[in-house]
């Protein structure tokens, strides 16, 4: 049997050193409107780099981008979703991590791809295969609220079948 030595999931976005907690920082000034998005950006694909370097020097054979962009495995597809909102924190699971949790609203559809360009900059970083990471529908839905009423021709979570994003 051959096994193949890979990461998962999320990968830790914040360490000890100073240098190890721009992502935070910058995270922070963004809010704050302090830092423009390309410059958080760059600052993003810098420790996606980092990330997928680390995780090759320690033997992996499939790669992630670490999931350095995601604010938390819900929010961050859900938000790419059209006719959702991004409401609150709410604790994950029973464990000691947050989400902010998607409200879904009528016609629920993507907009277009949901992670390809963060894909692509992780293939082009990385020197050996990476995985793309998506969180399952069945963890979107039950993690949701839905504003639409529930009826018979129109189910909850009914809004995770896949559909085709609209034409341009």
């Amino acid at each position: 049997m051959e096994l193949c030595l890979a990461n998962h999931s999320s990968y830790p976005r914040i360490g000890a050193s100073r240098e190890q907690q721009r992502l935070r920082r910058a995270y922070a000034q963004r809010e704050r409107g302090e830092i423009s998005a390309e410059v958080f950006n760059q600052i993003q694909d810098s420790v996606v780099a980092e990330v997928i370097e680390e995780q090759a020097q320690a033997g992996c054979e499939l790669l992630t981008d670490g999931q350095v962009r995601w604010y938390d495995p819900i929010s961050h597809l859900a938000g790419k979703l059209a006719h959702v909102e991004i409401n609150g924190l709410l604790r994950y699971f029973d464990t000691n991590f947050y989400f902010r949790q998607p409200v879904m609203g009528e016609k629920v559809h993507r907009n277009g791809p949901m992670i390809v360009e963060e894909f692509r900059y992780a293939q082009k970083t990385s020197r050996r295969p990476i995985k793309p990471i998506l969180t399952g529908p069945y963890t979107l839905a039950v993690s949701s609220s839905d504003r639409r009423p529930c009826t018979a021709s129109c189910p909850r979570w009914s809004w995770i079948s896949a559909r085709p994003w609209p034409k341009k």
